[in-house]
């Protein structure tokens, strides 16, 4: 997981405007390595390292992260750590924040698309009936419907949760992703790597960042 995450940071600090942002590391304790890395990489943004008191897990992790981002502001970037952001990312988040801010619809913003986009859609955003939960964001009214329903449909992973909770809204994807995942080995919830490149890794995106 130190290797992946080293990656996770590297590409994050690559990201266009990070130096505006300030960034929320939410660590589990058993890792000092990984631990370490989130206190002491060069990020070029403002930083607050948590480390659980004890083991969360998944699903209480992630909410206690959400949580304290929306103790700072209205809208909150979500990225789990075998997560690489391309380079425009924060630019496609941003442009969702202020465009989509009022329509109740949309429940989240998703930075991931697996299916490959013609170059002439690369800049296209569409609007789907799910939820994708490796580089998303969402907005407070959002998270408080999230907030209130959490523990009580948290059976069997975090991102179910969410996606029973949005009930008929919509999330907002790109036709070309702006993130790849790396989990192939180590992901909870990934068999292994064939598993992943069949069903999580886009085949195109290192061919496409060029576009970007």
């Amino acid at each position: 997981r130190r290797v992946l995450f080293r990656s996770v940071l590297e590409h994050l600090s690559r990201c266009i405007g990070i130096d505006r942002y300030h960034t929320l590391l939410h660590v589990e304790p058993e890792s000092i390595p990984v631990v370490s890395m989130a206190l002491r990489y060069p990020l070029p943004c403002s930083r607050e390292v948590v480390v659980n008191r004890r083991r969360l897990g998944c699903s209480q992790n992630v909410f206690s992260a959400l949580r304290h981002g929306f103790t700072m502001c209205e809208y909150v970037i979500f990225v789990e750590d075998d997560i690489l952001l391309a380079p425009d990312a924060l630019l496609f988040f941003e442009h969702c924040r202020e465009e989509y801010r009022h329509d109740k619809q949309v429940f989240t913003v998703s930075a991931y698309r697996r299916a490959i986009a013609p170059p002439e859609h690369y800049h296209r955003i569409i609007r789907q009936p799910w939820f994708t939960p490796w580089g998303w964001a969402t907005w407070r009214d959002r998270f408080d419907d999230m907030s209130r329903r959490w523990d009580s449909v948290a059976r069997v992973s975090w991102d179910c949760t969410v996606n029973t909770i949005r009930d008929k809204r919509l999330e907002l994807v790109p036709l070309f992703s702006r993130l790849q995942n790396i989990g192939a080995l180590g992901g909870t919830y990934c068999p292994g790597p064939e598993w992943h490149r069949q069903n999580q890794f886009n085949e195109y995106w290192e061919i496409g960042r060029a576009h970007v």
